[in-house]
């Protein structure tokens, strides 16, 4: 039997302490029934993040994470590490800790984040990185990277980060001579031929976050010879689909119709291809993810018989980055999300 070229990834969070006990034997089950080959183990996700945990937090989610770990490679299934946050995707009414001596992240105006960090900031690198490495001590099959992992959409700052102090020290020191922010930002919003300022804001916001990216690779090789750092963004825009878990066909119809960006809804646009294969030429496409979310609506104007609501899963094919031309890993990466971290 040919191998699924793709990788169904069920995405699993609880409350350790609270609701594991009763989550766990559920996943177990869940595992069997929709044939899942990889279960993301989320920390600190969601309502019940706690901002920027603790490592005595971590050691909880670790402890829950080696037993479910264990209890997966009996059924031949790996698991994935899911690390909810890294910068921070907003405030979320919380604050930074009196411990922790992380710099936040300013917007544009001047306005400075209560729990959001800047990712240049060498204090919250460490931190970030010995979480990643304590990970990665449990040999997962991935570690993956929130997608708060970027400088833009961290309410309640305008538009995002980062021109806290040190930033503006490099907007300037490129510029050759002091910056206001209203200054540089005029000069990188300014219309017509780009001004000299916006490439400088380019060149600086991807060193920043090539920089936090080898903070979190360099920890993780070093407490894992195999692995792997990747994105948790999405990719294409599927975000809800219906259908058995076992019929995969249906769902790949969807993915392609999606991935060629014909239609922004996912029933109507599946309809010509639910029983096709999935387009070879789009399949050299996809890198790490399509996210499929429950809903109720049937794939196609004709539905699929025995079609059901399906749990939250990420579909995957995942082929190096290099096979990838430059061009379109440039296109494909100008929506915040990067190919590749480490």
């Amino acid at each position: 039997m040919k191998k699924d070229p793709f990788q169904y990834i069920f995405r699993f969070c609880c409350d350790p302490g609270f609701n594991d006990a009763e989550e766990i034997p559920a996943l177990l089950r869940y595992v069997d029934e929709a044939d899942i080959d990889d279960v993301a183990v989320f920390a600190n996700v969601e309502e019940i993040n706690t901002g920027h945990m603790s490592f005595d937090e971590q050691d909880v989610y670790l402890a829950m994470m080696r037993k479910i770990s264990a209890l997966l490679a009996e059924k031949g299934v790996t698991m994935s590490v899911n690390q909810w946050h890294s910068v921070m995707h907003a405030d979320l009414g919380k604050t930074l800790r009196p411990e922790q001596n992380f710099r936040p992240m300013v917007d544009v105006e001047g306005n400075e984040a209560k729990l959001c960090v800047c990712p240049l900031c060498g204090e919250w690198q460490k931190y970030i990185a010995r979480l990643y490495a304590r990970y990665a001590e449990l040999e997962p099959s991935i570690l993956w990277v929130e997608d708060d992992f970027r400088l833009h959409n961290h309410e309640p700052l305008a538009w995002g980060g980062c021109f806290c102090d040190e930033h503006m020290k490099l907007y300037s020191a490129r510029a050759g001579k002091p910056l206001t922010r209203e200054e540089f930002l005029a000069g990188v919003l300014r219309p017509g031929e780009p001004h000299p300022y916006r490439k400088i804001w380019l060149d600086v916001s991807r060193e920043t976050m090539l920089s936090a990216a080898g903070a979190i690779g360099q920890a993780v090789r070093a407490a894992s010879k195999q692995a792997k750092v990747r994105p948790a963004g999405r990719q294409f825009r599927v975000m809800r689909i219906s259908a058995h878990p076992r019929r995969r066909g249906a769902r790949l119809a969807c993915v392609a119709a999606h991935a060629c960006g014909r239609t922004p809804a996912c029933g109507p646009c599946a309809s010509a291809r639910i029983s096709g294969k999935f387009p070879v030429e789009l399949s050299a496409r996809i890198q790490y993810g399509v996210y499929a979310h429950p809903c109720n609506a049937p794939i196609g104007d004709r539905g699929i018989p025995g079609a059901g609501k399906l749990s939250v899963l990420i579909v995957f094919e995942i082929p190096p980055v290099h096979a990838f031309p430059a061009a379109e890993r440039t296109a494909a990466g100008s929506g915040g999300h990067h190919h590749r971290l480490v």
